[in-house]
């Protein structure tokens, strides 16, 4: 979001910077781009930059879009209001409050949905179903009544609230917890080359950014 915000806004603009977005023909291949000579500044979730760093490729990350994690949790309205969840109530009221429904998460964000339970002094498997799934099929499951609740991120978390009367009772994007509020997570990167004759390009980048967020 920080980032098409910056986009949008024109924030690149005030840095004088002509960006182009270019989107990769399939998901999966845009993590080469980079060395292909395709673009010269890359945003990466961990998985695609963790890979790269794994691989030894000469990458360099400069920039966090994300105070904090941006997974949250989305309950259908008709349960919420069955059973008057207040999201402004203590985390452990809200979490004891779905018990025993059936919950959608991708497998990445399932460690950290077990650590937001455990932060309580909960235990995930004893609360509510676990239902792991590919997130592209959450929202058809939310959408079908196959599971009551997702624990998901954008951009299926937008269709969960604006075309499924989704509602939010666990904002992590909003709240601050410690346990599970891991802020390294999209980012911008570059090669170590472009940022050793760029670096005012990577400096007016990350204020676009910060304006941004």
């Amino acid at each position: 979001m920080s980032f098409w915000v910056a986009l949008g806004a024109g924030l690149f603009d005030d840095e004088g910077l002509d960006i182009r977005v270019v989107l990769p023909p399939r998901s999966g291949v845009g993590r080469q781009f980079l060395f292909e000579g395709e673009a010269d500044v890359a945003l990466y979730p961990p998985p695609q930059y963790l890979d790269l760093i794994g691989q030894q490729q000469p990458l360099l990350i400069f920039a966090n879009l994300l105070q904090n994690g941006p997974v949250n949790l989305v309950v259908r309205k008709s349960i919420v209001d069955e059973r008057q969840i207040s999201p402004d109530a203590p985390l452990i009221e809200r979490l004891e409050a779905i018990k025993g429904l059936k919950v959608g998460v991708a497998p990445g964000p399932v460690v950290v949905l077990r650590a937001l339970f455990e932060s309580v002094g909960m235990d995930v498997d004893d609360a509510i179903e676990l239902v792991l799934m590919d997130p592209e099929s959450e929202n058809e499951a939310f959408g079908s009544g196959a599971v009551d609740a997702l624990y998901n991120h954008s951009p299926f978390l937008e269709r969960d609230l604006v075309d499924q009367e989704g509602v939010i009772i666990v904002n992590q994007s909003a709240e601050q917890f410690p346990q599970v509020n891991f802020p390294q997570i999209h980012s911008m990167a570059t090669t170590q080359s472009y940022a050793a004759e760029n670096p005012e390009v990577l400096v007016a980048i990350s204020r676009g950014l910060l304006r941004a967020q």
